[in-house]
């Protein structure tokens, strides 16, 4: 069944369904992110930001919300009551994209031209990875957690092995920006949009 939902008051940058399909969280330009019943097509403001929201990650296994709020700033927000329960500062950008390992444990911010690690565990930024000549437009894990694959408006798409902070793959055939890829479930493929 087809829905429309409607709360916004401009462009939707980002959408994930919670930890049911009947949950969905969306952010957009105009710095609020909404949880939607898709079956109610009711929503409620989680967050309202000063800034865009382009972009988050929802953690299912902590039930926590991870967007970039604008100006340097990652925050962790509970959905549930709204609150903040950690922020990272400083991270420089522009942040397009956040993906989170399928285990809950590594968070990677693209900020730039490069890829930022953060350990979720302990907070802290475990490794730097770079390599694209122009920004990233997005990024996006494998699913067993060990790559990473990132998306560039210099036309390409980089295949990252995590642990030796390398590029393993580097993919041309886009004549423009690449603006995402993914991994196959269970194929060794790519799938890339420019």
């Amino acid at each position: 069944q087809l829905c429309k939902l409607i709360g916004h008051n401009s462009y939707v940058n980002c959408v994930s369904f919670g930890k049911t399909s009947s949950t969905l969280f969306s952010g957009s330009v105009d710095g609020a992110i909404y949880q939607w019943d898709i079956q109610k097509r009711e929503h409620k403001l989680i967050v309202q930001e000063q800034s865009s929201i382009n972009c988050f990650t929802y953690l299912k296994q902590q039930d926590i919300l991870v967007y970039y709020a604008g100006y340097g700033i990652i925050k962790f927000i509970d959905y549930k009551t709204s609150t903040i329960v950690h922020s990272i500062n400083d991270v420089k950008g522009p942040i397009n994209s956040l993906s989170v390992n399928s285990s809950n444990t590594i968070l990677a911010i693209s900020a730039n031209d490069s890829i930022v690690l953060f350990d979720l565990n302990s907070f802290e930024t475990t490794k730097i990875v770079s390599g694209h000549s122009k920004e990233i437009t997005n990024i996006s894990f494998s699913s067993d957690g060990e790559s990473i694959l990132s998306t560039s408006r210099d036309g390409t798409i980089k295949l990252w092995n995590i642990k030796e902070k390398k590029c393993y793959h580097h993919l041309v055939g886009h004549n423009g920006v690449v603006w995402d890829a993914k991994f196959h479930p269970s194929l060794p493929q790519v799938v890339s949009v420019s």
